[in-house]
């Protein structure tokens, strides 16, 4: 049987290994980068004269939002300082409009995937890569400004899913992803009620509206139930299509598809 001096020195030596004698719970090793949203500001190699902005948004081991063009997901991993960042699936639009946009998307992507490191400092969150090189500067995004998009009294309507927010045209020919988030040009579709439109360039892509609920998907990924946020515009009809469309009887609107 091991002697007590033995057992002693065992006890030492398990506690040198960093694993067996940690003393960080999962509290202090939380994801400060998670939940919060960011739109690009001056990148190293991203041209952004007459482009869209990129965005991204850290939601808890996933990095998603709009490279220009095309909206994108990938994975990530980050600790104090450093982050690592997955291959990055994106919708296949192709845009030809602003001059430059496809280009743009395609550097974004990659200077994304090569951040090694991260530092906050004030509204700014930097990115850089192994070598110590900038990959992307990014400035946090006001995403409480979204809830006052389409306020001119065009009767557009703003729905909130999950953590993303769109905007429904008045006339349901145009979704836009908030805050700055590729648009989708829409043509109506059949469907058994409410007011279903399909994007025209990409078949995958449809907001689906009853009354002040929704579902939305884009490329295929279905968001969690959309739910109406700020109807402006007077006599719009909350949750597009025609005034009254999507109501049930006595005027209570039906399930969300």
């Amino acid at each position: 049987m091991p002697t007590t001096t033995t057992r002693r020195a065992l006890l030492v030596l398990a506690c040198l290994l960093p694993a067996a004698c940690s003393t960080t719970s999962p509290a202090e090793a939380r994801d400060e980068l998670a939940n919060t949203a960011w739109r690009l500001a001056s990148p190293a190699d991203v041209p952004a004269a007459g482009t869209r902005v990129a965005s991204l948004r850290f939601d808890h081991g996933r990095v998603s939002g709009s490279a220009g063009c095309n909206l994108y997901s990938a994975t990530y991993a980050s600790s104090a300082q450093d982050i690592r960042i997955g291959p990055a699936g994106a919708t296949r639009r192709r845009c030809s409009a602003p001059q430059g946009i496809m280009e743009q998307e395609a550097r974004f992507l990659d200077a994304l995937a090569s951040a090694a490191t991260w530092r906050l400092d004030g509204d700014r969150l930097e990115l850089r890569s192994a070598t110590g090189a900038l990959a992307l500067s990014l400035t946090a995004a006001a995403e409480a400004a979204t809830a006052t998009l389409g306020a001119a009294g065009d009767g557009s309507r703003i729905y909130r899913c999950g953590e993303q927010s769109v905007r429904l045209s008045a006339g349901g020919d145009r979704l836009q992803l908030l805050p700055d988030g590729p648009g989708f040009a829409l043509q109506a579709a059949v469907a058994a009620s409410g007011a279903r439109y399909v994007a025209r360039d990409d078949e995958r892509t449809s907001f689906w509206s009853k009354g002040d609920r929704a579902t939305l998907i884009v490329g295929g990924r279905t968001y969690p139930e959309c739910l109406l946020q700020h109807p402006t515009g007077a006599g719009g009809a909350a949750g597009g299509g025609a005034p009254g469309a999507g109501r049930g009887r006595g005027g209570r609107p039906p399930r969300p598809p």
